[in-house]
């Protein structure tokens, strides 16, 4: 990502000094952990392989059929990342600054067409609205948790962040102009983003993408003070110390928002093992049932057998969030848990990992001893069979019962 990130700040005709200052910026700001595996990371390291095609393409038209193949690329690794990078070109082309026009139709083609042939699994989540507030809040929003002091401190800290990063390239944008600097380009690559917000929360994840898709136009913005700032003569020592500062601060911050959840996140190969000869080995019209997001999600393909018959196996009820702050510790806990989180006339697999115990407990989402005091339970409920155990994780299995007409019950 940052060498690609560098050509790019070159492609939109930065000077050596500045994309250096933009790909630092870049990343060090990044806290929303784009180096693990998964579609939106690849989806970001080809963004900037269009985004580099899209600010050479002004001097070098024959790139265009390059950019068309990115973006086709892009469609299929994550599915909202193709209408950020369509409302840009949408955008530039209004402004004149990206030809040939009929670019954009080809763009709108390849992602409403996409979209529409996987409308099976999209469809879930074509839901719009239009109220900016309740999309602006993450996915924990408004449930009355209580996460520890750390939680609290690192969430501020990625808050601070967000509002800074937006309000300071949007003075730097305004002083640009003033000068009559070039700046539309990067004004359209660093606030298209907060469009999201206008039509969707992304299950509560849009604040997130909000401030990772701006993170690349406002990087390149706020490269030009930042750069000023390091040039600054001796006359301008000052100026020189409070930049540099400056920056020393909120790389720190960024670290703080970036490595504060680390211990929650942190998922150990022999859980991620356990995960995956469960998917091997289940009943493959069973379901998997969690009670935390820390277990290992379809690991390996080994999920596709699973899947093939039932895309939706392990997707959790929508009543998980009325255990929120429950610790298993009465008969009527442990009974509505049974009720909701059993399916009817399917084979049942609940997963509990110390890691999720700590999980939980980090974001408020339940006490420390609310997932020990339910594995208990489960463990003495002879409906309840040990599936598969391991180093600090135990998955459970409950086999639908068959009444006396045959039928499952």
């Amino acid at each position: 990502m940052v060498i690609l990130f560098y050509c790019m700040a070159r492609a939109w005709r930065l000077d050596v000094p500045t994309a250096i200052s933009a790909t630092f910026l870049f990343e060090v700001l990044n806290w929303v952990a784009q180096d693990y595996f998964a579609p939106q990371s690849l989806a970001l390291i080809l963004v900037l392989a269009f985004l580099t095609l899209v600010g050479s393409s002004r001097d070098r038209p024959n790139l265009v059929v390059i950019m068309i193949v990115v973006f086709c690329a892009i469609v299929v690794t994550h599915q909202l990342t193709p209408y950020w990078m369509g409302l840009i070109v949408v955008a530039l082309m209004a402004f004149r600054m990206l030809r040939p026009w009929w670019l954009t139709f080809v763009f709108a083609a390849i992602a409403i067409g996409f979209l529409i042939y996987n409308w099976d699994s999209a469809g879930d989540f074509a839901k719009f609205s239009f109220d900016v507030t309740s999309n602006a809040k993450s996915n924990l929003a408004g449930a009355n948790l209580t996460p520890t002091a750390g939680q609290v401190f690192a969430s501020k800290t990625m808050r601070f962040l967000t509002v800074g990063l937006l309000v300071s390239s949007a003075v730097t944008a305004i002083v640009m102009w003033r000068k009559k600097m070039p700046v539309l380009a990067f004004v359209i690559v660093a606030f298209a983003p907060l469009a999201i917000l206008a039509g969707q929360g992304y299950g509560g994840e849009a604040i997130f993408r909000v401030y990772l898709y701006s993170l690349v136009g406002c990087s390149l913005l706020l490269a030009f003070p930042v750069t000023a700032m390091l040039r600054a003569s001796r006359a301008s020592r000052i100026k020189l110390i409070a930049g540099s500062i400056l920056l020393i601060g909120v790389t720190l911050s960024s670290s703080e928002a970036y490595f504060g959840a680390w211990f929650a996140y942190l998922t150990k190969p022999a859980v991620v093992k356990g995960a995956s000869e469960v998917l091997e080995s289940a009943d493959p019209y069973g379901v998997l049932r969690v009670p935390s997001p820390a277990w290992p999600d379809r690991p390996t393909q080994a999920y596709l057998r699973l899947a093939g018959l039932d895309p939706k196996f392990d997707v959790q009820p929508e009543a998980a969030t009325l255990f929120y702050g429950a610790d298993f510790a009465t008969d009527e806990e442990y009974e509505k848990f049974n009720e909701y989180f059993v399916a009817d006339h399917r084979t049942t697999y609940f997963a509990i990992s110390d890691q999720m115990v700590f999980y939980n407990w980090y974001f408020g989402l339940s006490p420390r001893d609310a997932l020990p005091n339910l594995e208990a339970r489960m463990r003495l409920d002879p409906m309840w069979k040990v599936f598969l155990e391991g180093s600090g994780f135990v998955v459970f299995e409950r086999v639908a019962v068959k009444d006396e007409g045959g039928n499952d019950g």
